[in-house]
């Protein structure tokens, strides 16, 4: 509708250029310059009513058109950023750093057990009690694992429960290697096989330090 009604102007404009040019051919070539520029403005007129449109009317046309695009691209690149984050967000990261300083702490604690307080407790004993009381900090420890690994874990960390309890996970059901846990940084996460034996560490170190007790 809209280029019909620029159609129904320029033929409007049409017979008032023709007039025109007319009046300044037969005023001479003092209005030689008028004459020329209403020439100029038939033939654009002419072009735009055949359907042809000339090249300001090319650019006018496209000038809109490239300033939506424009926008439109910039719009785009702004959100590239947005759209990042939401990707980084929702992808969960495994630092490296933070997995190996979990599976050091984890041979430090198992150290702290054994050697560290069967030989503590072993010296505060006489010299015939040694070897008994390393004997039974070591048991103790085994046996605590154990229990970690069959139930413990899944008493602690379990994926159901209430604010008492959790359960779940027993005997480690539903652990792959590829299991994640999470930490207190939001969008990190550690191998839930290094959670596992870090929890485990401390609850063996438990019965040790009861024992020694």
């Amino acid at each position: 509708m809209e280029f019909i009604q620029q159609l129904r102007e320029g033929s409007a404009l049409h017979l008032l250029l023709v007039e025109r040019l007319h009046r300044a051919e037969a005023g001479g070539t003092a209005r030689l310059g008028f004459g020329v520029l209403a020439h100029f403005s038939l033939v654009e007129i002419d072009r735009a009513c055949a359907g042809r449109p000339s090249a300001s009317a090319s650019r006018t046309a496209a000038g809109p058109i490239a300033a939506s695009a424009a926008a439109g691209g910039l719009a785009l690149f702004a959100a590239l950023p947005a759209w990042a984050q939401e990707a980084a967000a929702a992808a969960p990261v495994v630092d490296k750093g933070d997995t190996a300083w979990m599976m050091t702490s984890t041979v430090l604690v198992l150290a702290m057990i054994l050697p560290g307080l069967a030989l503590f407790y072993g010296g505060l004993t006489r010299s015939k009690n040694m070897l008994s009381t390393m004997t039974q900090i070591g048991a103790v420890a085994c046996l605590a694992m154990i229990v970690w690994v069959c139930y413990g874990y899944g008493l602690a960390f379990g994926p159901e429960g209430n604010a008492f309890i959790s359960w779940g996970k027993f005997f480690l059901a539903g652990v792959t290697p590829d299991s994640l846990a999470d930490t207190f940084s939001d969008g990190f996460k550690l191998p839930e096989y290094v959670l596992i034996c870090f929890q485990m560490t401390f609850a063996a170190i438990t019965l040790a330090l009861v024992l020694g007790a």
